[in-house]
This record gives C-alpha cells, sequence and structure tokens, in this order.
C-alpha cells in the first residue's frame, strides 16, 4: 500500500472541452439529420405507393361500371410503411437531440466566463459587454449589474 496523497490536489483544474460543438455545428447536423429523414420518408412513401399488375384471381368481381379490369398488388407496402414510419421517429429524435445540444452549450457559455460568451452565437442573438462600473450592457439597451464573482484561495 503506497501513499498517494502527494498526487491529492485542492485546486481542480479548469479544463477547456475542445469537443463542445459551436450553435452553428449543432444547427448543420440538425438540418443534416432533418434531410437524410426526409429522403428516407420521400423513399418510404414512394416505395408503400408502388403497385404491381398481377394477373387478376378467377372469380374476381369488378362493378358495373368498371372500365380496368386490371389486379395489383403493392408488394413493398409493408416495408415502405416502415421505413416512414422510422424516418419519422429519426426525425423527432434528430430534434430531441439538437435542442439538449444547444441547450448544454449555452450552458456552458454561461458557466464558464466571459472569455466564452459569444461563441458560436448568432446573429440575431444580443451580445452583451461589460462595462467599467460592473453592469452589462446589451445591445438592445438595457443595462443590469453584473455578478460579483469573489477569488478563492486568496485568504486562506
Amino acid at each position: 500500500m503506497g501513499n498517494y496523497g502527494h498526487c491529492v490536489s485542492d485546486e481542480t483544474p479548469r479544463v477547456e472541452p475542445s469537443f463542445l460543438p459551436t450553435r452553428t455545428e449543432i444547427d448543420t447536423a440538425v438540418w443534416t439529420g432533418y434531410v437524410f429523414a426526409s429522403v428516407a420518408l420521400l423513399t418510404g412513401v414512394l416505395m408503400a405507393l408502388k403497385r404491381k399488375l398481377v394477373p387478376c384471381p378467377d372469380g374476381t368481381e369488378f362493378s358495373e361500371n368498371a372500365t380496368s379490369f386490371d389486379c395489383y398488388v403493392h408488394p413493398n407496402l409493408g416495408i415502405g410503411v416502415s421505413i416512414a414510419s422510422l424516418s419519422v421517429t429519426i426525425a423527432a429524435i434528430v430534434f430531441l437531440v439538437g435542442v439538449v445540444a444547444r441547450a448544454a452549450v449555452r450552458a456552458w457559455d454561461t458557466a464558464s466566463g466571459p472569455e466564452r460568451q459569444g461563441r458560436g452565437a448568432s446573429e440575431d442573438e444580443p451580445q452583451q459587454t461589460p462595462s467599467a462600473e460592473g453592469e452589462v450592457q446589451s445591445e438592445s439597451g438595457g443595462r443590469r449589474v453584473a455578478p460579483v464573482v469573489e477569488e478563492r484561495g486568496a485568504d486562506l
């Protein structure tokens, strides 16, 4: 049994995760998912609607006003409906994952301080700039007092 106390530090280093995507990357991935889900939906619907001409079985009855005496089957109806249903489910999952990813990036940007504020922000979101008096002023003109952050470890 060794003494591992020398490896433990009271100060936790702050690591900048390089794996967090920007909001633009998230939006691009979500729209790509929507495009693929739409293609799958279209493919499934077309497969379900595709029909094949077959000989009519003996005893087939037609109405008195019938002008066409052809019989059709839909050989890919089951798989087409399955693909269409799966594509709608995938689109819903892509939407939910996009919402969660945007919230996670927004929470990380808010929690990590002013050096990361606005990372990947879109142009339609108001940017906030701190003033010398400790107030934060947004582009919309509103002012609010920024929270005071105390340094830890100086008085210890």
